[in-house]
């Protein structure tokens, strides 16, 4: 198991894996998270709070399979079982539920991987901020153009 990024419990959880030997590695700060992505059979992220949820977009874009806590934003764009699995971030078990329902249905976790791209490209990709930014411009366009 990989583990990327850090934080306050790090300290914690570099103890809690010491007895797991080289079954756990910690990888700290990660610049090409595209490479994690591509090399991943799952993607977990049981998060108590985002703000937007970068890493699931990424994952999502990267057609990665997705463990992710049952929290907004994800909830608002995913749907359970369809584009990922959605657990509860406080417990344990479920966490490992969903990453082991995932593991043990690669074919169901690269439907669901494939669905969830769609949406990521939906809601971000090109097509989606040129729309917006079109959108953006005539408004802009209008509202000058009523001044004068």
């Amino acid at each position: 198991m990989l583990v990327a990024g850090g934080g306050d419990l790090m300290d914690k959880c570099h103890e809690e894996a010491r007895d797991l030997g080289n079954a756990v590695r910690f990888l700290g700060y990660v610049d090409d998270v595209d490479s994690l992505f591509a090399d991943a059979d799952v993607f977990v992220c049981p998060s108590t709070a985002e703000s937007f949820g970068r890493t699931a977009t990424e994952a999502a874009l990267a057609k990665t399979p997705m463990v992710l806590g049952r929290i907004r934003p994800w909830t608002d764009d995913f749907v359970e079982g369809y584009d990922c699995e959605f657990v509860d971030p406080q417990d344990p078990k479920d966490i490992a539920r969903g990453i082991l329902k995932l593991l043990a249905d690669p074919l169901k976790a690269q439907q669901q991987a494939e669905s969830a791209c769609q949406v990521a490209l939906s809601r971000f990709g090109r097509e989606a901020a040129l729309a917006a930014l079109t959108k953006a411009y005539k408004y802009v366009a209008v509202s000058l153009a009523s001044r004068f």
